[in-house]
């Protein structure tokens, strides 16, 4: 009997981290990637501040992130202590 894991529930938000977010862009593929999975893609806020960092040090993720959330219909960004919120749209997506 196999286990359930999280995309066999498309309501299940899945958490990138910021080595998914880098490998997502290594791939250049990120996009269809994505689109791939029934779920939608949390990214902390913790994971933008760790790619701007890296952005000084002369890596582009933080822009390739930009980039894909504005590609896709709907991008999440969310903290430990605040709801989440699309960047898109101030006012809180979930509680």
């Amino acid at each position: 009997m196999d286990s359930p894991g999280c995309l066999d529930d498309p309501k299940a938000l899945l958490v990138a981290d910021t080595s998914v977010i880098i490998n997502l862009n290594a791939s250049r593929r990120s996009e269809d990637i994505l689109d791939t999975l029934p779920n939608r893609i949390v990214v902390v806020e913790e994971v933008l501040h760790e790619l701007e960092f890296g952005r000084r040090q002369g890596w582009s993720d933080a822009d390739a992130l930009l980039a894909l959330a504005s590609a896709l219909s709907e991008c999440i960004t969310a903290t430990l202590d605040r709801p989440v919120t699309s960047p898109l749209n101030p006012s809180p997506a979930l509680r």
